[in-house]
């Protein structure tokens, strides 16, 4: 039987909620990172999609040559044929990621802003093109790609506090739907919980061990005073993630 492939941008919370979906079913697949603007080709090559429709990551491929290319369809893909889903209500899982959406196109433009106001951090996300002693000289290609990406999904850079702002009015809508004191286990874990888990993603990164970032593109990442005003929803994402993922 054909293998199964995943294609993504590690850091990205729509692609971690496909990863986490798949490994918590032990769904075995070859995991390839997208590159920005430059893999654009390739992707558009392996989605098999008519010209003119647009192509993003999270794609996964299924060992029947099926293509998934959003995150709520892998995770309902990766439900298939289990006996404890992680999906209870597909239509009421995809109400929570339309509600969650607009907060995370903000992020990306806030993250993407900030990758590129900072030298250090463009450098980090060079390394992800080429090797590490090439990442200074491909700066340039990566700034070019940061901003490919923001054009690409309409985000528009350089509204920083319009951005944070969705952002904490989606978290304290989503606050009152997890059990804060009562963090999931892998046998009580749900598409629900993986969604607002990742969302933390921009408030506070979550541990390396679960997604690398050099120091400088963690920065970026981070926002403090959204971290202590959703301490409790950060607790609870780390908890879950030490017992679920």
């Amino acid at each position: 039987m054909a293998r199964a492939h995943l294609y993504g941008l590690a850091y990205s919370p729509w692609t971690e909620r496909a990863r986490w979906a798949l490994d918590h079913h032990r769904i075995a697949y070859d995991y390839h990172e997208h590159v920005p603007m430059l893999g654009e080709p390739l992707l558009r090559l392996r989605a098999k999609v008519p010209a003119g429709q647009r192509t993003t990551v999270p794609l996964f491929v299924d060992e029947h040559g099926a293509r998934f290319m959003d995150s709520i369809a892998i995770i309902l893909r990766s439900d298939e044929g289990k006996t404890r889903p992680l999906v209870g209500d597909a239509a009421a899982l995809r109400e929570l990621a339309a509600i969650i959406e607009p907060a995370l196109h903000a992020c990306r433009a806030r993250v993407t802003s900030r990758i590129l106001a900072d030298p250090a951090a463009l450098r980090e996300s060079a390394t992800a093109a080429v090797p590490s002693f090439m990442a200074g000289l491909a700066a340039p290609v990566a700034a070019l790609g940061a901003k490919f990406i923001a054009k690409k999904h309409g985000a528009e850079l350089g509204h920083e506090a319009e951005n944070i702002d969705a952002l904490r009015k989606v978290l304290a809508v989503l606050r009152p739907k997890v059990q804060l004191d009562q963090p999931p286990t892998r046998e009580t874990l749900t598409a629900t919980d993986i969604l607002i888990a990742t969302l933390l993603q921009p408030v506070r990164p979550v541990d390396a061990a679960h997604i690398a970032l050099g120091p400088a593109v963690r920065r970026a990442w981070n926002d403090d005073a959204l971290a202590r005003e959703f301490a409790d929803l950060v607790a609870w994402r780390d908890a879950t993630y030490r017992a679920a993922r």
